[in-house]
């Protein structure tokens, strides 16, 4: 996981290694057992955008091919198409650590490495 900020400064990478502990490398380095994390906070963010340049290039194409397949309507469809496939999305997850010692983590990453430090959490 990605740190993002906290106690242990705003880069480095934090896992949840083998033997049951969370190593933390960021600007210190330190690992935790289970038994001291207070408490793990995750969210997932996710952002929904309009790309002007995808539009740019899906309305010639796709009007084209619209209106060599079907006509003035196949061309109304390529539009259509083409201004629905400029929207994207970006999907988020995060999540806060807070250590009984008062120190603070916040990572950034898959689905699944989140699951496995909530999972570490618990299994004190």
């Amino acid at each position: 996981m990605k740190i993002t900020g906290g106690s242990f400064g705003v880069q480095g990478k934090a896992y949840v290694g083998q033997d049951n502990r969370l190593y933390v490398n960021g600007v210190v380095e330190k690992s935790f057992a289970a038994a001291e994390v207070a408490a793990v906070n995750s969210e997932v963010n996710k952002e929904t955008k309009f790309s002007v340049f995808s539009l740019l290039i899906g309305i010639p194409m796709l009007m084209l091919v619209g209106w060599l397949v079907f006509g003035p309507v196949g061309s109304l469809i390529g539009l259509v198409i083409a201004i629905a496939g400029s929207f994207y999305s970006k999907k988020t997850i995060k999540a806060d650590v807070l250590f009984h010692s008062g120190e603070k983590l916040a990572v950034e990453g898959w689905n699944s490495d989140i699951q496995s430090l909530v999972r570490f959490a618990a299994t004190k």
